[in-house]
């Protein structure tokens, strides 16, 4: 089984107890693999918190999806993904154009049985673009509602 996660890069912190109970209870299905998108925001909350949160005895590999390569990434992101990732998969797509990401998108749902959504309910940006491709690939779509950051913040 293959678990993906998604979601805003604008999550507030005060979602992060959310993020990281879901991220707990996909281990009861004791999943292969886990992947997550390598960006800021709730990509590297679930990535650590799915760190934090392994049995000692899991088989589950962790495993961070980028488009380019991770050192592209922004250095929080690439140090949380250095830190608890077992692989990185970076696609070293062109970074001429944003395309890269929906590139990303569809790897990191590709396959997957279920796939985990953080959203706060936008209908436009790369979560929501990821959470249709679940459903157009028949993967199991679970929405965890959250907030995200105040203007200003």
């Amino acid at each position: 089984m293959i678990i993906a996660f998604t979601g805003i890069r604008d999550i507030d912190p005060v979602s992060t107890d959310a993020v990281r109970r879901a991220v707990e209870a996909e281990y009861v299905a004791d999943p292969l693999e886990m992947r997550f998108g390598g960006a800021l925001g709730a990509d590297t909350y679930a990535l650590a918190a799915a760190s934090v949160c392994r049995p000692f005895d899991s088989r589950t590999k962790l495993v961070v999806i980028v488009p380019f390569r991770l050192t592209d990434q922004p250095r929080a992101a690439y140090l949380v993904a250095e830190k608890y990732a077992d692989e990185i998969r970076e696609l070293r797509l062109s970074r001429v154009d944003k395309s890269g990401y929906f590139v990303r998108n569809a790897a990191l749902v590709k396959g997957a049985s279920r796939v985990i959504a953080f959203t706060d309910g936008r209908r436009s940006g790369g979560t929501y673009h990821t959470m249709s491709l679940a459903r157009r690939q028949g993967a199991e779509l679970v929405v965890i509602p959250v907030r995200s950051k105040p203007k200003g913040r």
